[in-house]
């Protein structure tokens, strides 16, 4: 239980002091405490940033942050994350290899393209491709960074049950919206 509580959000930047992964673990708790909403304990977070003169991360990777937004993307992804687990282990429970991926119509473009389709979580189904295959290749990506639950993907999946589940309406992805969003969020 100690691991699986330590770390949720999993972030990559550069904190000497432990207080990003203490922080963002608090509100990831918070949340699937249900006694918050993910922007209730994105507030809780950023300001105890601010109390502690915190404004933006540096990540390895050379991108500097602001906290509002690490905090978020953090959350929105720790969040995904654990709702991902938890389909995975409906889908075992069920006795299913399938799961469907939802769909939006702001999704980023690399996501719009495996949106409101099956996939096999093994990849032994001759019908669907295997959920974490390459993004390339057909697949989610599922378990990348830049795939299926990755960094601030708001997609999610559920167990699906040939013959007797039936898919949802697919939302059709929109550029422009996409695009919208993106600017409203800069």
């Amino acid at each position: 239980t100690l691991n699986t509580l330590q770390r949720l959000t999993r972030t990559t930047a550069i904190d000497a002091d432990g207080k990003l992964n203490k922080y963002l673990d608090e509100a990831q708790l918070m949340i699937q405490s249900g006694a918050f909403t993910p922007e209730q304990a994105v507030e809780f977070s950023v300001k105890k940033f601010a109390a502690d003169g915190v404004n933006a991360f540096d990540y390895f990777s050379g991108v500097r942050t602001s906290v509002e937004t690490a905090v978020r993307r953090a959350v929105v992804t720790g969040v995904n994350q654990a709702t991902a687990e938890i389909s995975l282990s409906n889908a075992e429970e069920l006795g299913t290899d399938l799961v469907e991926v939802t769909s939006h119509a702001d999704s980023r473009p690399e996501h719009a393209a495996f949106q409101g389709k099956i996939f096999s979580v093994s990849g032994m189904h001759p019908k669907y491709k295997k959920l974490s295959a390459p993004m390339a290749d057909g697949g989610t990506g599922y378990g990348t960074g830049a795939g299926l639950c990755g960094w601030n993907c708001r997609h999610s999946f559920f167990a699906y049950i040939e013959g007797v589940s039936e898919q949802l309406p697919k939302e059709k992805y929109e550029k422009e919206t996409y695009e919208q969003e993106q600017v409203a969020r800069y």
